[in-house]
């Protein structure tokens, strides 16, 4: 996950990041602010998928960084020494509200979460994509054969004969009412 640090303690940067990198590979500190102005910089320029965000700042603070973001399709996990905002950040959507100094159990319930929530935008992305597809399939918008690469060769199907894709890892398993074999495709669904 792409993630930015915007707190304007240079010591909650260096812990977290460390924390992270250790035992969050997956969680990648792609940049990091320590006022409300570069965090809003920052996050129209990266575009994360999470954000770890202090509430007091001197120019300002976290929630005035949200309101002036272009987009806010990343989540957020509030990391502050002051325990008064809670209810304002859950208005604002957070993930969830640490206290400062960060507890690493906390921290890892935390990520957990975030990787969850992020599984499930992932899945309903690509649920929105098979609709789309199924749509255009019942409108028949699409071509009446299908071209699918295996490894002899591309071998073309009605598109009406495809039953089913399945993701699988780098590949994509095509189930087609006339073979009673696995196609296995060299792409995957995207």
């Amino acid at each position: 996950m792409k993630t930015l640090i915007i707190d304007d303690e240079p010591q909650s940067h260096v812990v977290l990041k460390q924390h992270l990198a250790i035992h969050y590979p997956d969680v990648q500190v792609i940049g990091t602010a320590f006022s409300k102005e570069q965090g809003v910089r920052l996050v129209n320029q990266y575009h994360p998928d999470l954000l770890f965000l202090d509430i007091e700042m001197p120019d300002g603070t976290g929630f005035d960084l949200l309101r002036e973001v272009d987009h806010l399709r990343f989540q957020v996990i509030f990391v502050t020494a002051h325990n008064q905002y809670a209810q304002t950040a859950i208005r604002f959507g957070a993930l969830d509200y640490l206290l400062k100094p960060i507890s690493a159990s906390e921290l890892s319930a935390t990520i957990l979460k975030a990787q969850v929530r992020r599984l499930e935008h992932i899945q309903l992305a690509q649920m929105d994509i098979m609709r789309d597809v199924l749509q255009k399939l019942q409108q028949k918008k699409l071509p009446p054969l299908m071209g699918i690469s295996t490894a002899k060769g591309v071998l073309y199907f009605p598109t009406k004969s495809i039953i089913r894709l399945e993701a699988m890892q780098n590949f994509t398993e095509f189930m087609v009412d006339a073979e009673d074999r696995r196609l296995i495709a060299s792409f995957n669904l995207k």
